[in-house]
């Protein structure tokens, strides 16, 4: 009989910080694309607020866990869930 595990456990069995033992991260979900960048008057593409925001929520996240750089081979477990407009409890 198998056991079904949670996201949360997948997660934690999947990602291995450098010392071997679990990581896990919650990042938010990204803006889509039409938000994430902007043109310039001029045509060219630029990373709008909505994108700067973004990046600047997953820098503080993956800061806050006290990662610097990944090196070698890395096995992660993406588990998305996208926002809707469901109330929630």
């Amino acid at each position: 009989m198998t056991t079904r595990l949670t996201s949360a456990e997948c997660i934690k069995r999947s990602i291995k910080a450098v010392d071997g033992s679990p990581l896990a991260l919650s990042l938010p979900y990204p803006p889509t694309v039409n938000h994430y960048w902007d043109r310039n008057r001029n045509g060219s593409l630029r990373i709008g607020e909505a994108g700067k925001a973004f990046r600047e929520r997953v820098a503080w996240t993956v800061r806050a866990k006290g990662l610097r750089c990944l090196s070698g081979r890395l096995r992660t477990t993406i588990v998305a869930h996208p926002p809707d407009r469901r109330t929630r409890d």
